[in-house]
């Protein structure tokens, strides 16, 4: 019978790490096996008795010794393992050395396992989200988890560990031997710089530091509750799809979908080609009290917005109340299968999942942005994504920044791994003098690939959700409203 056609699957893959002889030659042959077995094959893949097999060859390999049967024995033992599992353990090994695989089979064969192993798991993973469809529903924990709903939230979660479990095909090669190719790049980001642009702003102090949010990033836009955290938001957004042509998915929490999707068609008719002097307010479109000239301009914001060809795409979704980022990566996976996602826009990151199931809020927002970086880094089988997303300061740190003027990393206290995992992190700060002049203070205390400039001042224009370049213009105090419109001065 073929190599392929084993049906121990395991077992064919480990006799490419089990020696079958200890002769030097055939040594170093598992030692290459070993080392691509570590970067094909994730420990979770294995059943427990081939894992420890798998173990106890990391480890000769590191001393330069032979697998023996005396050696997994001595292994084994020591984890626990109950009679049974030692004898079928030993049975695996044995088997495993008496077969011969040469170094090319070898990789073919963990290739077939994996897809074999994607397969079985999938179809496990299916089976469970119907057993919680039935009346008994199914243990899962601790808890019995039983219903549709529950069903598919499961099913999201494991098909996403699944996804990540098995992304294995991703960017990689010899780095010296990029050298050419590292130049050509060069010479291309020098003559055609536009090309290799991040998603920009629209704020210039931003955009000239940055260059934009490249794939990968993560990128924090921090402010206390009521300061503009979204508002800024609207405007990175409208700004990526509008003029930089960007296809782009928000995921909201915060706010409602047909919400954000009026809010987005206001800030739109603040481009300077409708004539429309600061846009039409929010609040005369809520009360339907647009007068003639007004309801004419915003028919042309709302047929440019829809029709216009140079526009990217804006994909705006709700988060489910106690979803995780497993339910915004399936759903962003579900449009990149549709066209290419250039960048997220989570509002708002502190919301996402139920940190109820964590011991503490502070180890709940850690592995949240331990994710989140993740996310950004090996989405797309490793193409990367910037995410991007408001993070809430705490009072105290909000309170001390209206003494001095400006925030300091330290208003990241509340997570450190907000600093650690970010690559760029922006503050916002309203005073009361600032609503004068409709004027915003920013500043940058974190990038992580430059010198952080000074703080700076954006124009804020409530009425129109606009934030933007500081200039000349900025005259009158517009209406500061509320998320439903409600005027708060």
């Amino acid at each position: 019978m073929e190599f392929e056609r084993i049906i121990e699957a395991e077992t064919a893959v480990l006799s490419g790490i089990v020696p079958i002889d200890s002769s030097d030659q055939r040594l170093q042959v598992v030692f290459r096996n070993l080392e691509h077995l570590s970067t094909r094959v994730p420990p979770e893949v294995w059943t427990l008795e081939a894992r420890a097999i798998v173990e106890q060859a990391m480890m000769c390999r590191q001393a330069q010794a032979v697998l023996t049967e005396d050696l997994l024995v001595d292994h084994i033992q020591r984890q626990d393992f109950t009679p049974d599992q030692i004898v079928t353990t030993q049975e695996m090994f044995i088997r495993a050395k008496r077969s011969d695989i040469t170094e090319g089979k070898f990789r073919i064969v963990v290739d077939l396992f994996m897809k074999e192993q994607q397969v079985r798991l999938t179809q496990l993973v299916l089976a469970d989200a119907f057993k919680i469809t039935e009346p008994k529903g199914m243990m899962v924990g601790k808890d019995v988890v039983k219903g549709v709903e529950s069903a598919k939230e499961y099913l999201m979660h494991k098909l996403f560990q699944l996804d990540s479990l098995f992304l294995t095909d991703v960017p990689h090669g010899s780095v010296r031997d990029d050298g050419d190719e590292v130049w050509r790049e060069y010479e291309e980001r020098r003559d055609r710089p536009d090309s290799f642009r991040g998603v920009l702003t629209g704020l210039s102090a931003v955009d000239e530091l940055t260059n934009g949010a490249f794939p990968g990033e993560l990128w924090l836009l921090a402010a206390f509750a009521g300061q503009g955290k979204t508002n800024t938001l609207i405007n990175w957004i409208h700004n990526a799809a509008v003029h930089q042509g960007k296809n782009v998915v928000v995921a909201v929490n915060e706010m409602l979908y047909r919400q954000y999707r009026v809010r987005l068609f206001i800030r739109h008719s603040c481009e300077k080609m409708f004539g429309i002097n600061s846009g039409i307010p929010y609040v005369r479109y809520k009360l339907g009290q647009l007068n003639p000239e007004q309801e004419n301009a915003f028919k042309a914001v709302i047929h440019d917005f829809k029709f216009n060809p140079k526009y990217g795409r804006i994909e705006v979704f709700q988060i489910p109340k106690g979803a995780g980022l497993d339910f915004v990566a399936s759903r962003l996976a579900s449009y990149q299968a549709i066209f290419n996602v250039d960048v997220l826009y989570i509002d708002y990151l502190q919301l996402v999942g139920g940190g109820n199931k964590w011991q503490a809020a502070r180890e709940y927002l850690r592995s949240l942005l331990l994710d989140t970086k993740q996310l950004a880094v090996s989405f797309d089988r490793g193409r990367g994504i910037p995410i991007v997303t408001p993070w809430q300061i705490k009072r105290d740190a909000y309170e001390a920044a209206l003494e001095s003027g400006k925030y300091t990393l330290d208003c990241l206290a509340e997570s450190a791994e907000a600093e650690r995992s970010s690559d760029f992190v922006m503050w916002l700060l309203r005073r009361s003098q600032d609503l004068d002049n409709k004027s915003l203070q920013a500043g940058i205390i974190k990038y992580r690939d430059g010198i952080v400039d000074k703080p700076f001042s954006l124009f804020e224009d409530f009425s129109s959700y606009y934030v933007g370049n500081m200039t000349n213009e900025a005259a009158g105090l517009s209406l500061l409203i509320d998320a439903d419109g409600k005027e708060l001065i």
